[in-house]
């Protein structure tokens, strides 16, 4: 009889093949630690369990039993209520922690299998983080006192003193958790007698994690002081940026801080430092409009604008279509605000209102340096509107964004903003919109027939064939069982052409344009119905977005 699991002694590139076993993923084709758990729990008939820390209640799990007696029993709790607790162990035919435990619990006990590489990993790293919690909370210090914070985090010296290690531990932890979790934001977030930490993974807020405000407020201080930001100012708004190597990954991140009714809220935004290598094809452009996109942006002058709400990846794309046109012989200035990812093959400069450094003026200094390519974070307002448009007919190529739902309605947006449509008609080169949309799958996403009431919402008034099957989010461990894993855009592209040049005129309405080109262009809700026919991303999730 088998008295111990032991997955450890199967090597992880096990094929698939010489053990006779059939993978349940029909995307792999090598044997892991997690899918042989899985194998084995139910040829013994033990519950299985992918231990997901986004779903673990960390802070009731480590209150319940000292670490050291964890470690020595190597069962880790992922489960609590009031009257069961569940243990996951790799270890299912060693029970003789039951009893001692059940009695130190005063609960059920219910077992289930778990990976056990994870179960180390977890009892190390998750009561490592609460032991230090614990001991920042019962320092004695009082946190809403400024000055004894101050003289923990040693703000009069600029640095950290030894007994804030504990600090250090947290933060260091939150930004390993975040890395290991795919997170795009941390929100920190104060609440009534307790805070809270959110991610946003794949454009979903989900909390991980909720923090007793006495280790809260340090937190955040210990985060502002490596951001550059002033510790005792609470009642201002604050941005600030932090530069950190987390593992394998430099992770760029961007701070910035709000008060609120119950104290201050931190949101930390980070940045794929691997946006300089990413392809447009990555980004989830077609074949053929990668081709129309790499002409626009190979011009020599011209502008072209790609519009969006806020979170809808316009900065990717510019940032991904100037890392495409960068070269030794090309000058590249940028004005952001702020500055999200620094690339060292462009000149960037950041908005600065307190020296009246707006947009507008950074273009008209720029135009002093020489440059070839000009990118301009926002076009807000009509002085940046004429000067960016001045640039482009002075033989420059300029990129910029604009807040419009559509791409055609950066025309009669611009045109509102004062901007003389005759100078527009010559500018102007190419219009791009987009929304992002979450990818599903590629381990699990299953076909199915369509929803009917969803598909002919989504198609709206096209002519589009009902399919005979689309695929739909299932869900699994490698999604975290979301059915969804990374983003991508759907989008609309203008090429504008002699005959759209000619439309842009004092008085023309959006309608009156978009009845004149309805037919010479892909619509975004088109692209959507083309992802979705590709298997790329489902009709739910881009049914309330595009509409």
């Amino acid at each position: 009889m088998v008295k111990s699991l032991k997955l450890a002694r199967f090597h992880p590139f096990v094929s698939v093949g010489k053990m006779g076993l059939k993978h349940p993923t029909e995307a792999k084709t090598i044997l892991d630690t997690e899918w042989l758990t899985q194998w084995f729990a139910g040829k013994i008939g033990i519950p299985y369990i992918d231990i997901d820390p986004l779903k673990l209640d960390i802070g009731e799990i480590t209150k319940l039993l000292p670490k050291a007696f964890i470690k020595r029993i190597a069962v880790l709790p992922v489960q609590v209520t009031s009257t069961k607790v569940v243990f996951a162990t790799s270890e299912p035919f060693d029970r003789d922690w039951l009893l001692d435990t059940a009695a130190s619990v005063k609960r059920d006990i219910e077992i289930v299998l778990g990976n056990p590489e994870k179960i180390t990993r977890y009892i190390e790293e998750f009561f490592e983080v609460r032991s230090a919690m614990n001991q920042v909370g019962d320092s004695g210090n009082d946190f809403g006192d400024q000055v004894a914070l101050d003289k923990m985090v040693g703000v009069d010296k600029g640095e950290f003193k030894a007994d804030d290690g504990n600090v250090a531990k947290i933060v260091d932890w939150v930004f390993q958790f975040a890395n290991t979790e795919r997170a795009t934001d941390i929100h920190l977030e104060p609440r009534e007698g307790q805070a809270q930490m959110r991610f946003r993974i794949d454009g979903n807020l989900r909390v991980v994690y909720k923090f007793d405000p006495k280790v809260f407020i340090p937190v955040l201080s210990r985060l502002k002081i490596i951001a550059d930001l002033k510790v005792d100012e609470k009642r201002r708004p604050q941005d600030g940026r932090i530069k950190r190597q987390v593992g394998d990954k430099l992770m760029e991140m961007r701070i910035s801080t709000i008060p609120t009714h119950h104290g201050e809220k931190m949101v930390i935004r980070i940045f794929d430092t691997n946006i300089t290598t990413k392809t447009f094809e990555e980004l989830g452009l077609s074949a053929e409009d990668i081709k129309g996109w790499e002409n626009l942006v190979s011009r020599s002058f011209g502008l072209i604008l790609v519009t969006g709400p806020t979170g809808s990846g316009k900065t990717t794309t510019l940032q991904t279509s100037l890392s495409f046109i960068a070269a030794p012989d090309i000058n590249i200035c940028t004005i952001e605000d702020p500055i999200e990812i620094v690339n060292d093959q462009l000149a960037q400069m950041q908005v600065n209102s307190e020296i009246n450094l707006s947009f507008g003026n950074a273009i008209r200094a720029f135009l002093r340096q020489d440059p070839d390519v000009i990118m301009v974070g926002e076009i807000r307002d009509q002085d940046t509107a004429e000067m960016a448009i001045q640039a482009s007919l002075t033989g420059h190529l300029v990129l910029s964004t604009l807040h419009t739902n559509s791409a055609l309605a950066s025309i009669t947006r611009l045109i509102d903003l004062k901007v003389e449509p005759h100078l527009l008609s010559a500018s102007l080169i190419g219009l791009m919109a987009q929304r992002l949309v979450r990818v599903l799958c590629p381990h699990c996403k299953e076909k199915a027939p369509p929803n009917l009431e969803l598909w002919k919402a989504l198609i709206g008034p096209y002519n589009v064939p009902t399919p005979a099957f689309v695929y739909h989010a299932k869900g699994c461990r490698e999604c975290r069982n979301t059915g969804y894993y990374g983003r991508i855009i759907v989008y609309e592209l203008v090429r504008v052409t002699p005959e759209l040049r000619e439309l842009i005129r004092p008085g023309i309405t959006l309608q009156e344009i978009e009845n004149l080109m309805r037919g010479k262009y892909l619509p975004i809700r088109l692209n959507a119905v083309q992802k979705v026919l590709q298997g790329k991303t489902s009709i739910e999730e881009v049914v309330t977005i595009v509409i």
